[in-house]
């Protein structure tokens, strides 16, 4: 008897440890995934802009975790139902949009950017998505003069 419940024991710390391990490495693939999906949607924004010799409007929204790039007709900065989405992307769960900027001023909800006619950016653009399972976070990147985007491993520092 005291063998079997010795055994249980192992077993039940050994299942332990694999949960918490699965659940940290699931958290960090969720964010390698989340981020270079990210990065690929708003290349293809900056693309169809580009291509398409249009304004694309881009809205990164920090509380329901999603970026959306859509024509804006009406200039509103709000994309409404009759206008074209160009492409949305909303995060993975257990991955937030935690803070960004547009320019100097700091995302507060949601904020607005638009990629121009030659694929270049209104204005620089950087925000951080992070894993809740393990609080990494990666940067995500858009030059303004090229409007190439990139990501980088962290957070820059007052993000």
């Amino acid at each position: 008897m005291l063998e079997i419940m010795s055994t249980v024991m192992i077993l039940s710390i050994l299942a332990t440890l694999s949960f918490v391990g699965l659940s940290k490495t699931l958290g960090h693939q969720r964010l390698m995934g989340d981020s270079n999906t990210t990065a690929a949607a708003l290349k293809y924004i900056g693309g169809e802009a580009r291509v398409g010799k249009k304004t694309v409007s881009v809205q990164v929204n920090l509380d329901n975790d999603f970026i959306i790039g859509w024509i804006d007709d009406d200039e509103d900065g709000v994309p409404d139902s009759l206008e074209e989405v160009i492409k949305r992307f909303d995060t993975s769960t257990g991955v937030d949009i935690r803070a960004g900027k547009i320019g100097t001023y700091n995302i507060n909800g949601s904020g607005v950017f638009t990629f121009l006619d030659d694929g270049s950016s209104s204005k620089q653009v950087v925000f951080v998505l992070k894993s809740d399972s393990t609080e990494e976070e990666k940067t995500i990147f858009v030059n303004p003069s090229s409007g190439w985007v990139e990501v980088f491993k962290g957070a820059p520092i007052g993000l």
